[in-house]
C-alpha cells in the first residue's frame, strides 16, 4: 500500500500549482494533471486555496507599497522567498480565513473553459465578472476567471471593471487592462496585432511592456515593434466582423482572397498574378465571396467563374472561352 503523503507534501505540492496557475491560463494537459491530482488526495484542494488565497493577499498588500506588506512577507536578506515558505508562513489564521470558501470548491474552480467559434461564426461570451469576449470566426479561446488565452483567431475582448487585471496572452505577448475595449488578431502567417477601441491596455512583448491607448494599435513586427494612431474610418473597418462584414482599404486581391476563406467554405482562387496584386477596397458580406468576386470582375475587366464551390478571376481568355 503506498505512503500516505504528509501534509507539508500536499502544502508544497499546492504552492507549486498555485504559482503555475499565477502565472497564467494551464494547458489542456496541465488542467488534466491538477484535476488528477486534486482528486486523488482529498485535503489537496483545501490545501491549493490556501496557496492561491495567499498569493493573492500577497500580491495585494505588494500593490499598496512595502508598509501594507504582512512582516512575515518582509525577508530579513534580499534572499528570493520561496513558495515553500509561503505555504509555511501562511499560518492558522490563513486556513481559518478560507475555510469556507475551500468547502464550497470544485475541481472546475480551477480548471479553465475553452470556447470555439465555426468557419463563418460570429459568437458572443459572456463571463460571470460582467466582461464579454467575441469571436470572430474559426477562433479559439481559453478563459479562468480574468485570465484569458487565445490560441488562435481573433477577439473582441470587452472587460469590466474588477480588482485584479484582467490578462490575454497569446505567442509572445502578454496584454493586461482593468478595463478596456480591444481586438487581438492571432492568425498563422500573421503578425500578432491589438486593437484598442475604449480604455487602454499593457501589452508586454519581447521589447518590454508598452501602453496602447484608445484609437491605437499594436502590431508585433518582425523588427521593431510601434504603436500607431488609427483614425475613426480605419477602426469602424476594423470592427466590420461583428456585423458580418469584410472591410477592404487597398490590401491586395490575393490578401481579400486569404481573408474571405476564414469565412466561407467557398473557394476564391485568382489565376492571373497581376490581378492577385491589384488593390481593393470596399465592404463586402463576409460569407458571400461569389458577390465579391462578381463586384472584382467589373471592376478589373477579369472573366469570373462559378464552379460547385470553386470562385475564379482571370483576365487571360483562351480561344475556346472567347
Amino acid at each position: 500500500m503506498p505512503e500516505r503523503e504528509t501534509s507539508q507534501t500536499v502544502d508544497d505540492a499546492a504552492a507549486e500549482w498555485a504559482g503555475r496557475i499565477d502565472r497564467g491560463p494551464l494547458s489542456i494537459e496541465d488542467e488534466a494533471a491538477l484535476e488528477t491530482w486534486l482528486r486523488d488526495d482529498v485535503r489537496r484542494l483545501g490545501a491549493l486555496a490556501r496557496a492561491q488565497a495567499l498569493f493573492d493577499s500577497t500580491d495585494a498588500a505588494r500593490a499598496l507599497g512595502r508598509d501594507f506588506e504582512p512582516a512575515a512577507f518582509k525577508p530579513a536578506t534580499p534572499a528570493k522567498t520561496s513558495r515553500r515558505q509561503l505555504i509555511r508562513w501562511g499560518g492558522g489564521a490563513l486556513a481559518a480565513s478560507v475555510a469556507a470558501g475551500a468547502a464550497g470548491l470544485t475541481l472546475s474552480s480551477y480548471a479553465s473553459r475553452a470556447y470555439a467559434s465555426q468557419r463563418g461564426e460570429i459568437r458572443l461570451i459572456p463571463l460571470d465578472d460582467g466582461s464579454a469576449i467575441t469571436l470572430n470566426t474559426e477562433t479559439r479561446v481559453r478563459v479562468r476567471e480574468r485570465r484569458a488565452q487565445l490560441l488562435d483567431g481573433e477577439a473582441l475582448f470587452e472587460v469590466a471593471p474588477g480588482q485584479r487585471p484582467f490578462v490575454v496572452s497569446v505567442p509572445s505577448l502578454s496584454i493586461s487592462t482593468t478595463t478596456a475595449a480591444f481586438v487581438v488578431r492571432a492568425i498563422a502567417g500573421e503578425p500578432v496585432s491589438v486593437l484598442v477601441r475604449e480604455g487602454a491596455v499593457s501589452v508586454d512583448g519581447r521589447d518590454g511592456p508598452v501602453r496602447v491607448g484608445p484609437n491605437q494599435t499594436f502590431a508585433l513586427a518582425s523588427k521593431r515593434s510601434a504603436v500607431q494612431p488609427v483614425d475613426p474610418a480605419t477602426l469602424s473597418r476594423r470592427l466590420a466582423w461583428r456585423e458580418g462584414k469584410i472591410a477592404f482599404e487597398g490590401e491586395t486581391m490575393q490578401a481579400a482572397a486569404r481573408e474571405f476563406a476564414r469565412y466561407s467554405d467557398m473557394r476564391l482562387i485568382i489565376d492571373d498574378p497581376d490581378l492577385a496584386r491589384e488593390p481593393i477596397s470596399g465592404l463586402f458580406a463576409a460569407n458571400d465571396p461569389v458577390s465579391f468576386a462578381r463586384s472584382a470582375s467589373r471592376s478589373f475587366g477579369a472573366r469570373l467563374t462559378v464552379e460547385g464551390r470553386t470562385v475564379r478571376l482571370s483576365r487571360a481568355m483562351s480561344p475556346s472561352q472567347s
